[in-house]
């Protein structure tokens, strides 16, 4: 579940310390009011010291009374001690909990954009113009505005006669195929007894039936020599789960996204992204790339809070973020952002340059897009040497995540 510092109970109550003056004036008072009344009674019968009886009387009383007051005063006192000690204990663990990072050991990204042989994906998307265009889908006749990715095979000379949902099928196995081939690079330098957990996220019009069969037989083929563990899970959330429940596992987690004829085709992009991650606590075998940290869920009201949220569990120094990646957002959702960028911690961020929406240079990745985000902040904090923050949406809840990156 979400680290949340706010729902921390406040301070104790406090009791306000004895005044002993008024306690030793009020006995004094008493006394002399006891010993008076005493003098009057003695008056009347001469057989009785009243007059030294009712004052001592008095005092006891006093006594009793005070020594109650003290031994209750105490244990408010005592109380609040150990209310503010256990409440100092669990900030402390919600903290370390918050701040808790996963370590970014290989990222690819796979996004319909024109090949420029001295240009990497971040940084045409970092100059941002729009490549979404009014264009037939694949082997269709029916045009919309959204981008998607090219056959590899037609690259080569091959012919595109095939039937469109052939052709569909096609790009995602050789684009998913050459994305694990990748992996399986990167993967070789761990122990074939490393354990590998596999989280796969696809949307696509492909039917289940056709495509998952091609997952199965693309994992197979890359030669992965790990054995797999699959998992279920869904966004940025699952990020949170593990790294509340699985921080001191020694398995990696391979996040494989892809999203390939998408059903809703306006103003959508077809993209894949790879992301092999491991636990700051037990991975050791390569150098990470950057670190992924602990996400901060948020309404789109207050995400100035989760901003600064987020930035607080790395923690970062204000003026130090560059860059913003927003990704999956809609136009409300993106509007609300805009007001957050006076932040303290976000002026180093250029309001034109510093600012980039995936949605509105390629299009809407669906549930590739936090992934996306999170990816291009990698590659950016490689790129830069500076921290990165990436802005998604859970379309399920209608919230916001917010994850900081930071290179190492």
């Amino acid at each position: 579940m979400p680290v949340s510092l706010k729902i921390i109970p406040p301070p104790a109550w406090r009791p306000a310390p004895i005044r002993f003056g008024y306690w030793f004036s009020a006995l004094g008072a008493l006394i002399v009011n006891a010993a008076v009344v005493g003098l009057a009674f003695d008056r009347q019968d001469e057989g009785t010291k009243f007059w030294m009886l009712f004052p001592a009387a008095i005092m006891l009383i006093w006594l009793l009374v005070f020594v109650l007051r003290l031994l209750f005063w105490l244990f408010q006192h005592n109380y609040a001690d150990g209310w503010d000690r256990r409440r100092e204990e669990t900030f402390l663990l919600e903290t370390r909990r918050g701040r808790r990072a996963l370590q970014i050991l290989h990222v690819n990204v796979d996004i319909p954009l024109p090949e420029e042989p001295e240009q990497s994906p971040v940084t045409l998307l970092m100059k941002g113009p729009s490549i979404l265009k009014s264009q037939p889908r694949r082997g269709r006749k029916d045009f919309c505005l959204h981008t998607y990715l090219p056959s590899l095979l037609v690259r080569h000379g091959s012919d595109d006669s095939s039937e469109p949902e052939q052709q569909d099928l096609m790009v995602f196995r050789d684009r998913l195929q050459k994305m694990l081939a990748d992996v399986a690079i990167e993967l070789a330098s761990f122990s074939p007894k490393q354990t590998l957990s596999v989280l796969f996220e696809a949307e696509t019009s492909i039917l289940p039936r056709r495509f998952i069969p091609v997952w199965h037989d693309s994992l197979k083929e890359a030669g992965i020599a790990q054995p797999i563990e699959y998992v279920d899970g869904h966004g940025v959330q699952f990020i949170d789960e593990w790294l509340d429940n699985r921080i001191n596992d020694k398995s990696l987690l391979l996040v494989i996204a892809a999203q390939v004829a998408p059903e809703m085709h306006q103003g959508s992009t077809e993209a894949m992204v790879a992301l092999l991650l491991g636990n700051r606590l037990t991975q050791n075998t390569i150098p990470p790339l950057a670190l992924l940290h602990r996400p901060e869920r948020t309404e789109p009201k207050f995400i100035d809070e989760g901003i600064v949220q987020a930035a607080d569990w790395v923690p970062l120094e204000v003026g130090k973020v560059k860059h913003v990646w927003l990704s999956g957002l809609t136009v409300e959702e993106a509007s609300a952002v805009i007001p957050a960028m006076v932040l303290p911690l976000l002026s180093g961020v250029s309001s034109l340059k510093g600012r980039h929406n995936t949605d509105l240079i390629i299009g809407h990745a669906g549930c590739v897009s936090p992934w996306l985000a999170a990816a291009m902040a990698t590659l950016a904090a490689k790129q830069t040497d500076s921290p990165q923050l990436a802005i998604s949406a859970d379309r399920g809840t209608g919230t916001l995540w917010i994850q900081a990156i930071t290179s190492v």
